[in-house]
């Protein structure tokens, strides 16, 4: 906003972001949420996760192993906070959150995440009230375009940005037994801002 409008005081843009979280937060709330799921922050993983990660493992062809020892070994650091939705004590899915001072801008990201179809817009509700609850400006989320959170995303609201690049991909088969239409196909793989280097 204050790249678009320079001119505008710093009072009228402060107000006009306060509308908006206040108009999104109504929003959030007025979305349809399973009301069985908890979000909690967490500063570690527990054994838990192993659990969901055996259930949730074959939903992807190709994904780095999320388990415990991977999962704290990669995010239990403060730059990060770990939300995880738990049902009847289980955990059903995670997010790992980012917030950046841009100097214009507060950014949120969608670090990594991973849950079942039917649980990713009640977690996703947690994850965006927390947002804006610490006066995110907008969220960034990577994902491949044939992933399935692509459309959950798409329907909570998330809008495809061609001014941000995507994730780049590079794949070298070191085997001859390997079919390369099946490894080249966006629909076999889930990729996330953690699986990469600058996250």
């Amino acid at each position: 906003l204050k790249k678009r409008f320079p001119w505008c005081h710093k009072w009228i843009i402060h107000s006009i972001h306060s509308l908006s979280r206040l108009f999104y937060r109504l929003g959030l709330s007025m979305r349809r949420v399973d009301k069985n799921i908890t979000i909690r922050v967490v500063d570690e993983f527990d054994e838990r996760i192993n659990r969901f990660w055996e259930r949730l493992k074959d939903r992807y062809e190709i994904m780095t192993v999320r388990n415990l020892p991977y999962l704290n070994w990669r995010y239990k650091d403060r730059r990060y906070k770990i939300i995880i939705g738990e049902e009847n004590k289980e955990v059903v899915g995670y997010v790992v959150t980012k917030i950046e001072d841009c100097g214009d801008a507060k950014v949120g990201y969608i670090v990594d995440i991973l849950s079942g179809d039917d649980k990713t817009s009640s977690i996703m509700a947690g994850v965006l009230k927390s947002f804006i609850e610490q006066d995110v400006d907008y969220v960034l989320c990577g994902t491949l375009r044939l992933d399935s959170l692509y459309t959950h995303l798409k329907r909570i609201g998330f809008k495809e940005h061609k001014e941000i690049k995507p994730i780049q991909v590079v794949v070298t088969p070191l085997s001859s037994e390997i079919d390369m239409e099946f490894l080249l196909n966006q629909k076999n793989w889930h990729l996330t801002y953690g699986d990469t280097d600058g996250f």
